[in-house]
């Protein structure tokens, strides 16, 4: 069991199982400083309804409850043990008055009910991967160091949960899941589709899995909606319906 830790980031207080403030520091920079998953044209209605999949401890999930005052969160994170820091961290931080959010120990994927095997490091909480060492070499490496921590997870998909919970609409979906992409977009059936009104996607591991920028916007565009990519220190992928 990985022990948990509290640290403080900025008016965070903050549930975390990395044992070094600045990988937690890092993914607070991208979303609170960086507005990673802010862009111009995606703009939600109010009181919207969002999807965070690949939740980790919850950073997204409370920033966009304060900056979009949100109906519902749905908030879904593989990991056991980091799912424990959602819950904590989204409890801490999240007005239950202005947004309910519910928290999953799920992996969403392309198919519902499958069990999935998670691959993660004990010490970040946000490399946890259901990827394995053929596509990812580092994972073998640390299997072969004891220092790779493996969870059986059951999956949903994005389609199974609007159904589950009566969704009419997702006006935005957020997926940030280390190389599991294009299993959580394909999970969306095509009555679904139009339902999900705008998406910000981090592309992690593109080239080694076969996909470029390109051709994951092709496929967003071929459904209909306008793509912007831009190349950070991962691909961000930004689309949204007109």
């Amino acid at each position: 069991m990985t022990p948990k830790q509290r640290i403080r980031l900025s008016d965070l207080d903050l549930s975390v199982i990395d044992p070094f403030e600045r990988t937690t520091q890092y993914i607070y920079d991208e979303i609170f400083t960086g507005a990673n998953y802010d862009h111009p044209q995606i703009k939600l209605p109010e009181q919207p309804t969002i999807i965070d999949v690949g939740a980790n401890i919850g950073l997204f999930t409370i920033w966009a409850a304060r900056k979009h005052r949100p109906r519902t969160i749905l908030a879904y994170e593989a990991s056991p043990t980091t799912h424990e820091c959602l819950i904590e961290n989204v409890a801490r931080h999240v007005d239950r008055e202005m947004t309910g959010v519910a928290c999953f120990n799920l992996a969403v994927s392309r198919e519902a009910g499958q069990e999935l095997v998670l691959h993660q490091p004990p010490w970040v909480s946000g490399l946890s991967t259901v990827l394995d060492g053929s596509t990812l070499p580092w994972i073998n490496e640390l299997r072969d160091k004891g220092e790779l921590h493996t969870h059986r997870v059951r999956s949903t998909t994005v389609s199974r949960e609007i159904a589950v919970r009566g969704l009419t609409a997702v006006d935005l979906l957020k997926i940030d899941v280390e190389g599991h992409f294009m299993e959580v977009l394909e999970g969306i059936s095509p009555a679904d589709s139009a339902k999900v009104r705008s998406i910000v996607l981090e592309a992690e591991y593109v080239e080694a899995l076969g996909h470029s920028g390109g051709s994951i916007c092709a496929m967003l565009r071929d459904k209909g909606y306008s793509v912007e990519a831009q190349d950070a220190a991962q691909i961000m992928i930004y689309a949204w319906r007109s």
